[in-house]
């Protein structure tokens, strides 16, 4: 119905057909030339000025490219394609369907719980996070450093703020998780729960009032 405030839009786009999924006549395992990214900003382009820019949340329930040794030129595309998208106020969900040879779309293995292509899954998050919006002047304000080393996470807050600490295995299961609590400003230093955790490499999350950052970080014993 038209002028409906609680519509969403949820858009399948294989993008662009001949590289993501046709494994007919115009197929190509190719992609990324300036011509390729010129015209993949286009077609975003048009699906954000139907419905972005009119009030209407973008959901890119469905996008990907199948695989047949190319991983290179589907990393990049999916970097490219996912940062895009985050720029323009949408949200990519990509495809997985279980297949991990070719012509699947598979980036996770359900029977190994690791990655198939963690190059493209790096992609996809690097992607994400480069065209994400974040407040430069927020994340200045309540969170002046923020790092890890020597099993301790460390970070700096200029004001007082409620602070959470979460920790995800690279499958985006929760490995760790503090509750929320304040903290009066100055520099800050937990110890890194060694006893919960394999070797390996997870993502590090820190949340205070009005800011999240993540980071990827290595931990071997």
């Amino acid at each position: 119905p038209n002028n409906d405030k609680r519509i969403i839009v949820s858009q399948h786009t294989y993008w662009p057909y001949n590289f993501t999924m046709n494994t007919g006549d115009g197929a190509t395992t190719k992609w990324g030339s300036e011509n390729d990214q010129a015209e993949c900003i286009e077609e975003l382009d048009r699906i954000a000025n139907k419905f972005v820019k009119k009030g209407i949340p973008v959901i890119i329930g469905e996008w990907g490219s199948i695989e047949r040794s190319n991983t290179d030129d589907r990393a990049f595309h999916a970097e490219f394609y996912a940062r895009e998208v985050r720029k323009r106020g949408m949200l990519p969900v990509w495809w997985d369907n279980g297949y991990e040879k070719s012509g699947g779309f598979a980036l996770i293995s359900r029977k190994n719980q690791t990655w198939v292509f963690p190059s493209i899954a790096d992609g996809i998050i690097k992607g994400v996070n480069d065209g994400t919006h974040v407040c430069q002047k927020e994340t200045r304000k309540i969170i002046n450093t923020f790092d890890y080393s020597s099993g301790k996470i460390r970070y700096s807050l200029p004001i007082n703020s409620f602070v959470a600490l979460n920790i995800y295995n690279m499958m985006g299961r929760s490995i760790y998780s503090t509750k929320s609590f304040n903290q009066p400003a100055g520099y800050y230093s937990i110890s890194f729960p060694t006893d919960k955790f394999s070797s390996g490499e997870y993502i590090l999350q820190l949340k205070t009032n009005d800011n999240l950052i993540s980071k990827k970080i290595v931990f071997s014993k």
